[in-house]
C-alpha cells in the first residue's frame, strides 16, 4: 500500500470518519466549555477553564482572549459567516489556533522544566491536562489550514451531542486526574487535611488516616508550623472527623500548639472558605492542602474562586483503593456541578 493509498483510507474510509468524529466531539466539547467558563468567570472568578487546559503564561488579559477566540472560532466554522469565506476562515485558523498551541506547548514546557528541577513530583499517570487541549487544537488547526476544519461531521444530531458530551466528561476526568497526578509539595504557612469518614465508634476510616498522616509527614519534614483539620460530624459519631485527626496527629508527633481545628468543614467547599478567612486574619500566602488524588481538581477551583493560594498534595494512600471508583465517579458530577455554580 503506497502512501496516498493510506492517506486516502485515512481521509474517507472508516478510520478517518472515526477520528474526524472524535476530533469534532473533543474540539467541539472543549470550545463549549471554554466559553461557559469564560461567562461564569465573570460571576465567579476562578471558573474560567482555559487556564486549567491552555494555562497563564502571564499575558494578562490576552490569555484570555486567545482562548475564547479559540472557542468562538470553532463553533463559527460550520456556520454560513465563515463557510463561505474559505480563505478567511483558513487565516483566522491558523493564526488562532498556533496561539493556542503556543500556550499550551509552553505550559508543558514549564511543567516538564518544574519536574526536572524538583519544584514537582509526578505521583501517578496521567499527564498534564494542557497535553490533551494540545492533542486536540494542533489536528484542528492543521485541517483548518488545509481547509478541512468543518468541525461538523455529518451524523445525526443526537448521536453528535452525546459524542460532545462524552468528550466534555472524560475533558473533567483528565483534568482530575492531571491534579491528582501531581505533588505540588513545597514551603507553605499552614497545611489544610480534608475531612474523610470517621467510623461511630470514633475510629479513623482508612481514607481519613491516610490523608493525616500525608500531612504530619509534610509537617515533620518542615514545610508548614501549623496544620488545620477540617472536617465535620456524622448523626450518632462519638467523636467529629477533625477530633480523630488531631488523635491520629498526636500519635504522630504534632503538639496541640501546631493544631487548628474545624469543626464547620461539613464539606469541601466549607473547608476551603474557613482556611480562606483564616489565611487572611493570619496573613498566610500559601496553604498546602491534603486530600485523595481525584478530590484534588475540585479542591483547586474553590481556593481559586476564594482567593486562597494553595499546594495541593495527595495523600499517600495504604487502605484498599476498590472504593475510589465510586468515589472518582461521584467527583466528576461534583467537578461539573461546583464548576457550573450548581453547588
Amino acid at each position: 500500500m503506497t502512501h496516498s493509498d493510506v492517506r486516502k483510507a485515512f481521509d474517507g474510509g472508516r478510520l478517518g470518519r472515526i477520528s474526524a468524529s472524535v476530533a469534532d466531539a473533543g474540539v467541539t466539547a472543549l470550545a463549549i466549555a471554554t466559553l461557559l467558563g469564560a461567562a461564569l468567570d465573570l460571576i465567579r472568578p476562578g471558573s474560567a477553564i482555559h487556564r486549567h487546559f491552555m494555562r497563564s503564561t502571564g499575558l494578562g488579559g490576552l490569555d484570555t482572549l486567545i482562548a475564547v477566540s479559540f472557542a468562538a472560532l470553532v463553533l463559527l466554522l460550520p456556520t454560513p459567516l465563515l463557510f463561505r469565506c474559505p480563505r478567511a476562515a483558513r487565516i483566522a485558523t491558523a493564526l488562532v489556533g498556533t496561539l493556542v498551541a503556543g500556550l499550551a506547548a509552553t505550559a508543558l514546557g514549564r511543567h516538564a522544566l518544574a519536574l526536572i528541577d524538583g519544584r514537582l513530583a509526578a505521583t501517578g499517570w496521567a499527564p498534564p491536562a494542557t497535553l490533551f487541549a494540545l492533542a486536540l487544537v494542533v489536528p484542528w488547526t492543521l485541517a483548518g489550514v488545509r481547509g478541512r476544519a468543518s468541525t461538523r461531521v455529518p451524523r445525526r444530531r443526537a448521536v453528535r451531542l452525546v459524542g460532545i458530551a462524552a468528550a466534555g466528561v472524560m475533558l473533567v476526568c483528565a483534568q482530575l486526574a492531571a491534579v491528582g497526578a501531581t505533588d505540588y509539595r513545597g514551603r507553605a504557612d499552614a497545611i489544610l487535611v480534608l475531612g474523610a469518614k470517621a467510623h461511630a465508634d470514633g475510629s479513623a476510616s482508612g481514607a481519613l488516616r491516610d490523608r493525616t498522616r500525608t500531612a504530619c509527614a509534610l509537617w515533620r519534614d518542615g514545610l508548614a508550623p501549623t496544620i488545620v483539620l477540617s472536617g465535620g460530624r456524622d448523626v450518632g459519631a462519638v467523636a467529629s472527623e477533625p477530633e480523630v485527626m488531631a488523635r491520629i496527629a498526636r500519635e504522630e508527633g504534632v503538639p496541640d500548639a501546631a493544631i487548628v481545628l474545624d469543626e464547620t468543614g461539613k464539606d469541601t467547599a466549607a473547608s476551603i472558605e474557613f482556611t480562606a478567612h483564616l489565611s487572611r486574619a493570619r496573613a498566610w500566602r500559601s496553604v498546602l492542602v491534603v486530600s485523595h488524588d481525584y478530590h484534588l481538581a475540585r479542591v483547586r477551583l474553590l481556593a481559586d474562586r476564594e482567593g486562597l493560594v494553595v499546594r495541593t498534595v495527595p495523600a499517600v494512600e495504604t487502605c484498599p483503593r476498590w472504593w475510589k471508583v465510586f468515589a472518582a465517579a461521584r467527583e466528576v458530577a461534583a467537578y461539573v456541578a461546583t464548576w457550573a455554580l450548581l453547588d
